[in-house]
């Protein structure tokens, strides 16, 4: 009813040039309404006039009449043509408005629909090609570097680690390999490890006289690998065997040997079930008076035991001629830095706080540091100026551990009570100056030290509460105070003497 008939005026307006309200007027101006509500007979002033108001009837209509003045003023629209044409024109806008607004629905009800499916099937690509992907990457086959092809069998990592003449391995997944120049040395003292290098074992640089040459390289891998460590040798003449020798450290121990006879015999001594040995024999591309010999060991889960130094070489005529390779296992840091700090921490007496990191192997990826924070401080403090410090840096090569302990001793004092005490790692940077980025979490404690006289007037063995927490209780001895902690989930009560 809001809309505007063709005058521009509101629709509703017309109802005051209809009948129903000039007679409702004229009902008004004839009777007097307080005398109805009193007394509704005495209420006509006038027998000729109507005692009830006016309704709508046939000869009432709330529009005005057809052809009046009202309807005709200023261009109107007769209301015999607005009922028929623009009252059509009226529902027609009406349902055009309805149909829009159902059409914007439908619009935006599309819209949704279609982001909803897309974001179903990015799951569903997800799900199902990363996972996939990291399947076949776990079980990815072994890859011999120089090579555009992939194994999946060791035949063919025989014939193309021949046809290459190299060491190989495939990791299954990355890791950052040290070069074997920066392995230290087992140091020990006041001070920081030192770094010694240790040098690699040298290649000979001569040129073999049994053969035209004899390949065999340093293999780097991690636990859990795959792969293959060969030793080529080509163009050898009137040779009575070719061997490959190591020194197995894994169970059993003992010694390793591989041998091969010109004739084809062969003979082979501890060996693991982890290790594959074979060999491959043909006559040389250049000269066929040579023969070419590729000797390999195929790991399938390398283990830390697999690490070794081997030696490869042909023996012709009473003479031996060899070259010597690694296999290196390499492993990454622990996560984060072990801390201890001892129960007994007594205002004046010594105490001996020490630290631990696993720092990788066979090099350590960093060394540690210590550093202490008062309470509400936010920058480090020279607690440690009068402390004793010592860092000792160990490789365990039968674990494949290269392990840092650090630790330092003092006195404490109460001026230090609530002091953070932290060890961090310093992750060495690689070649060429960058960082490596490695997740190591720092190791941090709060010092709490328990006055010297805090067992004053207590003897005869007596427990008392810690001055700092209840995880902990004090027992008074006659020459001595000792600190306990208490069970775990526990707290020291003062009335039993117990924790509970």
């Amino acid at each position: 009813m809001d809309d505007p008939v063709p005058d521009g005026r509101p629709l509703w307006t017309l109802f005051f040039d209809g009948t129903l309200f000039k007679r409702y007027q004229d009902y008004l101006q004839s009777h007097d309404l307080t005398k109805i509500l009193n007394n509704r007979a005495s209420a006509v002033s006038s027998n000729s006039l109507p005692s009830e108001p006016p309704i709508l009837n046939d000869e009432t209509n709330w529009l005005p009449p057809l052809g009046s003045k009202a309807m005709e003023n200023n261009g109107a629209t007769p209301i015999s043509r607005m009922t028929s044409t623009n009252s059509d024109n009226f529902l027609r806008n009406v349902e055009k408005k309805r149909r829009n607004r159902r059409t914007i629905g439908c619009v935006v009800l599309g819209i949704l629909c279609l982001g909803a499916i897309a974001a179903a099937v990015a799951l569903i690509i997800h799900f199902v090609f990363v996972k996939s992907k990291e399947h076949v990457s776990n079980s990815a086959p072994i890859h011999i570097p120089g090579s555009d092809t992939h194994h999946q069998n060791l035949s063919g990592l025989v014939n193309e680690s021949r046809r290459l003449g190299i060491t190989t391995i495939s990791p299954r997944h990355s890791v950052n390999i040290p070069k074997l120049e920066n392995i230290p040395t087992i140091t020990e003292g006041d001070g920081r490890p030192q770094f010694i290098p240790l040098k690699p074992i040298e290649s000979a640089t001569d040129d073999p006289k049994l053969a035209q040459s004899i390949e065999m390289k340093d293999m780097y891998t991690t636990i859990g690998s795959s792969g293959i460590f060969s030793c080529s040798l080509r163009g050898i003449s009137e040779w009575t065997s070719v061997f490959i020798r190591g020194k197995r450290k894994s169970q059993p121990p003992g010694i390793f040997e591989y041998i091969l006879t010109f004739s084809g015999e062969f003979s082979l001594k501890g060996n693991n079930s982890d290790m594959v040995v074979s060999h491959k024999k043909q006559k040389n591309i250049k000269d066929v008076s040579l023969d070419d010999v590729l000797v390999y060991i195929a790991y399938t889960d390398v283990i830390c035991g697999n690490q070794d130094t081997f030696t490869c070489g042909v023996q012709a005529g009473g003479e031996t001629e060899s070259r010597t390779a690694k296999v290196i296992i390499t492993v990454d840091p622990a996560p984060e830095v072990n801390m201890e700090i001892p129960v007994q921490v007594i205002e004046g007496e010594l105490l001996r706080i020490s630290a631990s990191w696993m720092a990788g192997y066979p090099d350590p990826h960093g060394n540690l540091s210590w550093s202490t924070y008062l309470p509400g401080e936010d920058t480090p403090t020279d607690f440690f100026t009068d402390a004793k410090t010592t860092w000792t840096l160990k490789r365990y090569e039968e674990k494949c551990e290269t392990v840092i302990d650090t630790f330092t001793k003092f006195e404490p004092k109460l001026e230090s009570n609530g002091t953070d005490v932290i060890v961090k790692p310093e992750i060495t940077p690689v070649a060429g100056g960058e960082v490596p980025d490695l997740k190591i979490t720092s190791s941090r404690e709060t010092l709490y030290v328990v006055p010297e006289i805090h067992c004053d007037g207590f003897t005869n063995d007596t427990r008392i509460a810690h001055p700092y927490t209840c995880t902990k209780f004090v027992r008074c001895m006659p020459d001595k105070m000792l600190i306990y902690p208490c069970p775990e989930q526990t707290c020291f009560q003062e009335n039993s003497k117990q924790c509970n």
